[in-house]
């Protein structure tokens, strides 16, 4: 039976500064690359709305939201 996860920011976090410590640039590009293509067909959104999102996620980020 296949059940939904749930994760929290500060346990995002964590698992984020764990790749980014433990990982190789190459090895971690690919990884986000591989996440952000399943996760675009899991959504059923194009790469240009996935794009578009994704700015946006970053601006409110940098912005402290």
């Amino acid at each position: 039976m296949e059940e939904n996860l749930t994760i929290n920011s500060e346990e995002a976090d964590k698992v984020i500064e764990k790749l980014v410590k433990q990982t190789q640039p190459t090895e971690l590009g690919i990884f986000i690359s591989l996440l952000s293509h399943r996760y675009m067909q899991e959504v059923g959104i194009t790469k240009e709305q996935f794009m578009t999102s994704l700015s946006n996620s970053i601006d409110k980020i940098e912005k402290g939201e």
